[in-house]
């Protein structure tokens, strides 16, 4: 569950947002840097201003896709690496209306895209196979950290 792209060849391990004391024994408390070789010192985090939340967290094409493998159910999407200011949480609904957090029925694989636009591809894996009874809708709740 480690970012695997600091590996002593290009970004180093990054602690997301200190200052909300994450629990850094917890791998979901760290990330890639976006450059190479970290920002030792500083952070590379960026802030929130704007008026388009998903933009910020996406991009301009936040695309979502969901895939059967193996019978698992498979989340990609694409989120801005240095946004610690942000948290995703996966959501489960059968009504549309009612949302219940589904964060621990998933494990992410992350693997860091630095470059101009500094998003990094994210896997949502299922940790269940499939059955007819899962929940009919999901999504990703973005909001901001407080």
């Amino acid at each position: 569950p480690w970012p695997e792209t600091p590996d002593g060849n290009g970004p180093s391990l990054v602690r997301i947002a200190p200052k909300h004391r994450l629990n850094p024994g917890l791998p979901s408390s760290w990330r890639s840097s976006v450059q190479n070789n970290g920002t030792p010192g500083s952070s590379d985090a960026t802030s929130f201003e704007g008026e388009d939340l998903m933009e910020y967290a996406f991009g301009t094409s936040s695309n979502i896709h969901f895939e059967i493998k193996d019978n698992f159910l498979q989340i990609h999407y694409y989120k801005r690496l240095s946004a610690d200011d942000l948290v995703f949480k996966i959501q489960s609904s059968e009504n549309l209306k009612n949302w219940t957090e589904v964060d621990n029925l998933y494990e992410a694989n992350s693997i860091a895209h630095p470059g101009l636009n500094e998003f990094s591809s994210i896997t949502m894996r299922s940790i269940n196979k499939i059955k007819k009874e899962m929940p009919k809708f999901l999504r990703i709740q973005v909001r901001t950290r407080n």
